[in-house]
């Protein structure tokens, strides 16, 4: 995706403007805290763990790198779904 004044994509730039308003919206109010801390956790976490994880895969060919990717987001969709 197309870069804009070199601060992050599109998708970046929505996604940033309302996941922490989804978070909000769907959190029953006596649970809003720890809502919001697991969602920047696991935000946090990605932010630090990717750059690792993707320079160990990438070497081993796009499949690996977008297999890994695939099945850990059909995992954190399915924790989440659970």
């Amino acid at each position: 995706m197309r870069e804009l004044a070199g601060r992050g994509t599109v998708g970046e730039i929505l996604y940033a403007g309302s996941a922490t308003a989804l978070v909000t919206a769907l959190a029953p109010p006596r649970a809003l805290g720890r809502a919001l801390a697991r969602f920047q956790l696991s935000t946090g976490f990605g932010l630090a763990v990717s750059p690792a994880a993707i320079t160990a895969l990438a070497p081993h060919g796009s499949a690996a790198l977008w297999g890994s990717l695939a099945m850990a987001t059909l995992l954190s969709a399915a924790a989440v779904a659970h």
